[in-house]
């Protein structure tokens, strides 16, 4: 498992993957529907290092998304 840093755009959303999305106030894990158990649980992982145990990550499978996910992301398209 590796992680990629890309900028924050719907359109890099893929369902074989997991996305680390950071706001100013909440930070997201977003699971694709394909994406390996063991990329979840690193996804997670990293997650809580970015925000130094501040807060819990809002972990979410695709299709699930909270709307404020797609507040920070941008608007919904295909991916």
């Amino acid at each position: 498992v590796h992680a990629v840093e890309v900028e924050a755009f719907p359109e890099y959303l893929h369902s074989r993957d997991c996305f680390i999305l950071l706001s100013p106030s909440k930070v997201f894990v977003w699971n694709g529907y394909c994406s390996r158990a063991a990329t979840r649980d690193a996804a997670e992982k990293l997650a809580d290092l970015l925000i130094g145990g501040r807060d819990d990550p809002i972990v979410m499978d695709e299709d699930l998304e909270e709307d404020a996910f797609w507040d920070v992301l941008g608007e919904k398209k295909p991916y």
